[in-house]
């Protein structure tokens, strides 16, 4: 056996036996041997190994174990508060057409005679509560003015702008420029009928009384269920009057009919009683006569009908036969 250096160059031989070679693999084969054998062992046993740590299944509590249903619940509950936002948003916008439609009607003259509510009575009741499109206050600081009509107002044309003016009565009311030809043509309409002379609190109970009238006629309206008895009258007070007076005759008709019944039954009762009475007696005599014809029959009738009866009935020597 022999070896080489570095550089190419052959070292000097060794001699080697060939036991001292066998010796050597054996040696060598032993070593790896053994090295797998630990290796093996240090995989089965725990020398120098931390094995993992196995997960213990948690136990439920009452206070960490949810209820039945809460998701169900929760997907419920998010889907009512988006209906309710959704709602709102709804409301709000209608709330929002109809304060911009009510402004309109407001603003708008020539449909103010026939609408149900009247926004110059409002305005003039509560001058101190209208305010104009921006917000201010109805009464301003700015120059006044006045017009042929006794009018106190700002001194800009805008139409929507407030005037105040002085009524029949002497009285100071604000109302908007716009309004103002219809303000004047309303009193002369009641100078003209003699209404001015009737103040708002009585044209206000009239209409009342008016209202109250034509509730109280108007009867098709309930939603109830009526009786047999329910008469519809006429809403004319001619009519409801001719009504009651036909109504009242059919009733005196009626008690006089219900009375001459009455008077027929009660004489129809007192016959058939009379008519018992008769008969109760003349049983009672009837019983009483009865009694007394009892006639007593002679002993040779008695002993006729004695031997026939005796002859009729079979004899002993018959019977046994």
């Amino acid at each position: 056996m022999t070896t080489r250096h570095r550089g190419g160059q052959k070292g000097k031989p060794i001699d080697v036996s060939a036991t001292t070679v066998f010796d050597l693999k054996a040696e060598v084969f032993r070593a790896t041997d053994q090295f797998e054998r630990d290796k093996r062992a240090a995989v089965a046993t725990t020398k120098g190994y931390i094995p993992a740590r196995k997960p213990t299944k948690k136990t439920k509590t009452v206070w960490t174990e949810q209820n039945r249903g809460v998701a169900a619940r929760n997907a419920q509950d998010a889907r009512a508060t988006a209906e309710d936002a959704v709602n709102l948003e709804n409301s709000r916008k209608a709330l929002e057409r109809k304060a911009q439609l009510y402004n309109k009607l407001q603003h708008d003259a020539s449909t103010s005679d026939a609408l149900l509510v009247d926004f110059e009575r409002k305005r003039w009741e509560q001058p101190n509560d209208v305010t104009d499109a921006s917000g201010s206050d109805a009464s301003s600081d700015s120059e006044e003015a006045h017009d042929v009509h006794g009018a106190t107002s700002t001194a800009s044309d805008d139409p929507d702008a407030w005037v105040d003016y002085t009524d029949e009565f002497g009285r100071t009311r604000t109302v908007r420029r716009r309004d103002m030809p219809a303000v004047h043509r309303r009193e002369e309409d009641a100078t003209d009928d003699g209404a001015g002379l009737v103040s708002a609190d009585m044209r206000r109970e009239q209409e009342r009384l008016r209202w109250e009238e034509e509730a109280r006629a108007e009867v098709n309206k309930e939603i109830r269920t009526r009786g047999v008895g329910y008469y519809q009258f006429a809403q004319s007070e001619e009519e409801r009057m001719q009504q009651m007076q036909k109504l009242n005759e059919l009733r005196a008709e009626t008690e006089q009919k219900r009375a001459t019944h009455q008077s027929i039954r009660d004489k129809r009762r007192q016959q058939l009683a009379e008519r018992t009475e008769k008969l109760r007696e003349k049983r009672a005599r009837y019983e009483e006569t009865r009694d007394e014809a009892v006639i007593p029959m002679d002993p040779a009738t008695a002993h006729a009908i004695s031997d026939l009866v005796s002859s009729l009935r079979p004899s002993s020597s018959q019977r046994k036969q």
